[in-house]
């Protein structure tokens, strides 16, 4: 919508080959007319991977390999002028990788608010412990911001899955602060940001040599769940996050009291039509 409001045609975003949210990008800016450019930086080969890159192949955006993410940063500058609209002009609208920008952290604001309604319905306890993969700070600050607005006292574990310097406990904070402010920018009830990084633990020995390196704990974590719950988990994200969450309880090395495992990889069939 922010991209729409601004009269731009093209989308340009990173992630790795198997990104969802490249893929996600690319299918819903098409179905609101726009363009996406993406660029690809390399990660370990899975087979979720080559669905993936099957999938984005075939969702019409424009693919761009660029190796690693230092060189992704010089290719995004230069399909920005490359694709800018001149008649008008118009550079495309940058999306920063997963999404994670003060804006796009709003939606797990939204989810954590959406909790705290489940909470109050009694669909389920209110939550002691919550825990969730971290790769780009979004989803993790959206849910600490979240979570104070909607007066739930859970604590937010954030287990990290990427390696980029910028992502962690540091990171996490400055944009929910960030996104607070967005809030009461545009008149929302919010208290001034005060977020810091003791306000989250921050799981760092679960990621193995690197972002989308499978481990034999996420291998085993994958495993248990699909048998248990019938619940499929990505070797990237959520089985690094669950083998984290089932190392914490074999160690009671987590709070007593109820625990929330966030899910965040797609329950539906993503399809590239």
């Amino acid at each position: 919508a922010d991209a729409m409001q601004g009269r731009h045609s093209t989308l340009i975003t990173f992630g790795g080959l198997g990104s969802h949210h490249c893929l996600a990008t690319a299918l819903y800016g098409r179905q609101v007319g726009l363009t996406s450019s993406l660029v690809l930086v390399d990660q370990p080969i899975t087979d979720d991977v080559r669905e993936n890159v099957r999938r984005l192949e075939e969702s019409g955006a424009r693919l761009h390999h660029a190796g690693s993410p230092a060189k992704a940063v010089f290719l995004a500058g230069w399909l920005a002028l490359r694709y800018a609209q001149w008649s008008r002009p118009r550079l495309p609208y940058l999306l920063w990788p997963g999404g994670s920008t003060a804006l796009g952290s709003l939606g797990y604001v939204n989810a954590a608010l959406e909790l705290a309604e489940q909470v109050r319905n009694w669909d389920l306890p209110a939550p002691q412990s919550i825990i969730v993969a971290l790769g780009s700070n979004g989803t993790a600050a959206g849910l600490l911001a979240g979570l104070r607005l909607a007066g739930l006292e859970a604590r937010l574990f954030a287990v990290r899955v990427s390696n980029y310097p910028t992502v962690g406990a540091r990171g996490v904070a400055r944009l929910a602060n960030a996104a607070v402010k967005l809030l009461r920018a545009h008149g929302a009830d919010a208290p001034a940001p005060d977020f810091r990084p003791r306000d989250l633990t921050v799981i760092r020995d679960c990621m193995g040599r690197g972002y989308g390196h499978p481990t034999p704990e996420a291998e085993a974590a994958r495993a248990l769940l699909e048998e248990c719950e019938g619940l499929r988990l990505d070797l990237t994200y959520t089985a690094k996050t669950m083998a984290a969450l089932l190392a914490m309880i074999a160690q009671a090395s987590i709070s007593p009291g109820p625990v929330l495992y966030w899910h965040t990889l797609n329950a539906l069939p993503l399809r590239a039509e």
